[in-house]
């Protein structure tokens, strides 16, 4: 038995081929077919071994990883695809009583401020899951590849805790009919939540892998700026003692070497810059035995049905769905509806439909509640709509699955084009007073805002930039897009009295970049306003009240701007200025200015991660807590701030 997994693919892949095999000891004998010889230039005979030494001594075929034969095998199998479906043995023995499966329901899935209770009993069905293995291909400064797989609840599209699917190898499969209905599987919804699964931990690892290289980005950055500087102090010495037409040659020079320096810091920025492609090669669908459990979550005197899915194999429960949203976030039993943590601010969310069933012939179920219908079994002669086979729906899926995802990888690329060209040609049109910026900032947006404030200088007052401070020199990045979240470009503004760093929130309107805020900071990727990351130089300018405000404000932007500056630095106040500035003109209820400010904050604060209550806000503000808070949850609905709205 050949123990090297790539001796092991390569003799598998070549008798697929027509290929004969016999091991002799440390190495293993083939006759290959004219097929693989012309392919791959070999003899018709040869040997094989991944033990270097017999391979110098006996004239044998090194094959280990890296091998180019390997490498194109391994590249035509993954081209070709890994698709079809496999329904499990049902296991033997007694079925779970409801009683035990409602115990494991309370200490499983547990809901905020509601009790588990039996709404019916179970019933025995198939459930199926979907497995969906890909291939990372990862550029950072050098390229590789690496495998990975998810499995997801193919009805819900939710991932599975990690170590359950381990426990389905060498599981033994159906022999004949199902002896149960079965769910019926929800291709679209599964593959949408297996490709965000796959994104999701295929961005972690770039990122971790971007850590473990930074060093040599230093390195190679640091030599650069040391050449440079040198280069620099070489020419303002010799410019000290020379004449003036020669000081102007000098002046000339030492430009042409800082646009030089500046292009070197872009190409090694270029160079170490992360990349990745994800190319989807295996999908399986796989039908587990299982018990569906109807329940009733009760508040008090209220009670939502909700249904759970015993996967009996593995011993847990499919992830549970959230009724409102959909989220995998734990559920909280409300006064008016079953919702999750995520959610539950939400005013009028969408309501999920409970998992749908195949039709077919039903079995006795309790009256007032219908059975899982059956699912259409192996060999019992029928197909699907359309005509297709199961696998040949499922091959086609894999294909969409990967045209969706190269379709992701070149919007992600463009995104990153876009952002990296945006954040030179924002700051070059910023100092040089073009009306561009202004023109395409978003409309009731921080930028917006601080336009209306400090004129075609508001972008460099984000930063904390005095009006001394010229920068002449830009770099900047363009993070990895992330769906329903403003685009972020980051980078540096250089001037003679230092480095101001920023991070553009872009969208993209009309097929062209709009710029929506500008922060302070770098990396801010999230709604989170992270000041105590910012600069001493910064920190100057962006807590202090300028008297030098280009236009006038109402009174409840006076107030924001006189309390809440010294406390939350000018990041905040924009927000809150731009979050009042979209619902002014609405119809609200009277209050006192310091009751409306100290609502509008305490709301705006809570996206931006600030540790603000709205009994502090009230506090600070001289307002009535009761008053902050019943506002407050008035303005929410208007304001409609979310994980994608920040203001």
């Amino acid at each position: 038995m050949i123990s090297d997994p790539a001796l092991r693919f390569w003799r598998h892949y070549a008798e697929r081929q027509g290929a004969l095999a016999e091991e002799e000891g440390a190495q293993t004998l083939m006759v290959l077919p004219a097929s693989l010889q012309q392919r791959f230039g070999l003899n018709e005979t040869i040997a094989i071994t991944s033990d270097p030494a017999l391979a110098r001594e006996e004239g044998a075929l090194l094959l280990i990883a890296g091998h180019p034969l390997l490498d194109e095998a391994a590249g035509e199998v993954l081209d070709e695809g890994d698709g079809g479906h496999l329904w499990l043995g049902w296991p033997p023995g007694p079925l779970p009583t409801a009683v035990s499966l409602r115990e494991r329901a309370r200490n499983a899935v547990g809901v905020d401020h509601g009790r588990i209770d039996p709404g019916g009993d179970p019933v025995p069905t198939y459930a199926p899951i979907l497995r969906v293995g890909a291939r990372a291909t990862y550029s950072l400064h050098e390229q590789f590849n690496e495998r990975d797989e998810v499995w997801v609840d193919a009805v819900s599209g939710l991932p599975l805790p990690a170590p359950l699917p381990r426990r389905l190898i060498g599981l033994p499969a159906l022999e004949g009919r199902p002896p149960h209905p079965a769910l019926e599987a929800e291709l679209t919804t599964a593959l949408a939540g297996a490709h965000r699964e796959l994104m999701e931990r295929t961005s972690r690892r770039m990122t971790e892998l971007a850590r473990q290289v930074v060093h040599f980005q230093e390195d190679e950055q640091s030599l650069a700026e040391a050449y440079y500087k040198t280069a620099l102090e070489s020419i303002d010495q010799r410019r000290q003692g020379a004449a003036p037409d020669r000081q102007r040659l000098l002046d000339a020079q030492a430009e042409a070497t800082r646009a030089e320096w500046a292009r070197r810091q872009q190409e090694i920025q270029q160079k170490f810059e992360p990349r990745w492609e994800l190319s989807p090669f295996r999908l399986h669908l796989i039908w587990l035995p299982a018990m569906v459990l109807p329940v009733v979550i009760h508040r008090g005197q209220r009670s939502f049905p909700l249904t759970l899915v015993w996967w009996m194999q593995l011993d847990g429960f499919a992830p549970v769905a959230c009724p409102s949203c959909g989220a995998a976030a734990p559920l909280v039993a409300a006064r008016d509806r079953l919702a999750c943590r995520i959610c539950r601010p939400n005013p009028e969310p969408a309501p999920v439909p409970a998992p749908k069933r195949s039709s077919g012939s039903s079995k006795e179920h309790p009256p007032g509640r219908e059975a899982p219908a059956a699912h259409q079994s192996p060999g019992s002669g029928g197909q699907p709509a359309g005509g297709l086979s199961e696998e040949d729906l499922l091959v086609s899926a894999l294909e969409e699955l990967r045209r969706q995802a190269k379709e992701d990888e070149a919007r992600r690329q463009r995104i990153i084009r876009i952002g990296d060209k945006l954040g030179f040609s924002f700051w070059q049109s910023v100092v040089g007073h073009d009306p561009w910026p202004r023109k395409r900032a978003g409309q009731d947006t921080p930028l917006r805002i601080a336009y209306r404030l400090f004129g075609t200088d508001g972008p460099l007052r984000l930063l904390g930039m005095p009006a001394s401070a010229v920068p002449y020199q830009s770099s900047s990045g363009t993070f990895d897009p992330e769906p329903g979240l403003p685009y972020c470009t980051d980078g540096l503004l250089v001037t003679r009295t230092g480095d101001f760093p920023f991070s553009l929130h872009w969208r993209m309107l009309a097929g062209k970049p709009v710029v929506e805020e500008v922060l302070p900071m770098l990396g801010a990727v999230d709604s989170r306003i992270a000041m105590n990351s910012i600069t001493a130089a910064s920190a100057r300018e962006l807590f202090r009240a300028s008297s030098q405000l280009r236009v006038a404000l109402d009174p409840v932007e006076e107030l924001l701007w006189t309390l809440e500056l010294p406390r939350s630095g000018l990041p905040l106040v924009l927000r809150c200025l731009a979050s009042w500035s979209r619902i002014q003109e609405q119809p609200l209820p009277d209050a006192p200015i310091p009751v409306l400010a100290a609502a509008l904050v305490a709301i705006v604060a809570r996206r931006a991660g600030l540790n603000m209550t709205r009994e502090g806000a009230a506090t600070a503000y001289s307002a009535d807590p009761q008053q902050v808070s019943a506002l407050a949850r008035l303005l929410q609905p208007l304001l409609g701030l979310s994980v994608h709205r920040w203001w």
